[in-house]
């Protein structure tokens, strides 16, 4: 493993170095606002120094914490190169990864290995990626069947939130006049296929029984729990069932300093691009991070980076007086 995550960090390094050369060396280069400069060099140091927090006064457990922070280096790299020539080969992923979940769920028995969670070995990292995909998909205007597919998948994952995120986010669009109703009828559609092509009831959704509002309380209240609390020093990664919102692990794990800059700079994201792909996509991660902190793992932390490029470096690259070619969207 050790061996595995030291070439991760080598290929994450060079790559990221070969990318601030270019941008550095590129004739039309995309200026970089200061804050977001240094917002992210903090965020960068907080989650190195987790691994020193995590050996000095944390749980000691620096050599997990060293292969689940080390990410962050490549994915500054993928704020930097964000354009939206990677959007179809993320939707062709998440139709490819949303097709393998809704197999299993109607021909592989519920021990399968990949049973309900696609490309991935997590139900939840699997909706997330479906989440996220999809609404690149649907803001994107790709074919009107896309909502289906991604809403049968989602559902499958028995993941309510991110259910209930990935509707809304289509719902809302629609009442914003992003979307037309013809979105809004493919969400209909797919809910009635959902309903029709088998019983959520032993899935784990409980649709029919009484407790289900006190079920996703009960639920909520565990992922927001402090078994752990925020702390100005970073102590490593935490492992126990709560603690799932992820400026709240992030204020334990990589110090309380990590937390509000990761809050700041996604708020300060999402008062700039409003409606573009970029927005939306960002809008995405913040929602699913308010109860699930893969969003800031391996998974899906690039997606984050993404947005955030997307959103200062393409969006709003007029307001930053970059000098760029009009080809780069």
């Amino acid at each position: 493993m050790a061996s595995i995550d030291s070439a991760w960090i080598l290929i994450g390094g060079v790559g990221l170095g070969i990318s601030l050369t270019a941008r550095y060396l590129a004739p039309n280069k995309i200026l970089i606002p200061k804050p977001l400069l240094i917002g992210v060099a903090v965020l960068g140091m907080g989650n190195l120094s987790a691994v020193l927090g995590a050996v000095w006064w944390g749980n000691g457990n620096w050599a997990l914490t060293f292969s689940s922070v080390f990410w962050i280096v490549p994915a500054i790299g993928v704020m930097i190169l964000a354009d939206e020539r990677v959007f179809p080969w993320l939707v062709v992923f998440g139709f490819v990864h949303a097709l393998f979940i809704i197999y299993a769920e109607l021909f592989l028995p519920p021990d399968a290995l990949t049973y309900n969670s696609g490309l991935t070995y997590n139900s939840n990292v699997a909706a997330g990626i479906l989440v996220l995909t999809g609404i690149i998909g649907i803001y994107k205007r790709y074919p009107l069947w896309i909502p289906i597919v991604f809403l049968l998948a989602i559902a499958f994952t028995q993941s309510r939130w991110a259910l209930l995120l990935y509707s809304s986010l289509i719902l809302a669009g629609c009442l914003t006049g992003r979307l037309d109703w013809r979105w809004l009828l493919g969400l209909a559609i797919g809910a009635i296929l959902l309903m029709t092509v088998t019983d959520l009831t032993y899935r784990g959704y409980h649709s029919v029984e009484p407790t289900l509002l006190t079920d996703a309380a009960r639920d909520i209240k565990i992922r927001l729990s402090f078994p752990d609390a925020p702390d100005l020093l970073p102590h490593g990664l935490v492992e126990h069932r709560g603690l799932h919102n992820v400026p709240f692990r992030m204020a334990r794990e990589s110090g309380l300093i990590s937390g509000v800059v990761w809050v700041g700079l996604s708020v300060w994201a999402l008062t700039r691009g409003r409606g573009s792909v970029w927005w939306w996509l960002m809008l995405g991660v913040v929602g699913l991070s308010m109860l699930d902190y893969y969003t800031w793992r391996p998974h899906l932390g690039a997606f984050w980076f993404l947005a955030l490029g997307g959103i200062f470096l393409r969006v709003d690259k007029i307001k930053l007086g970059a000098v760029c070619d009009p080809k780069i969207r």
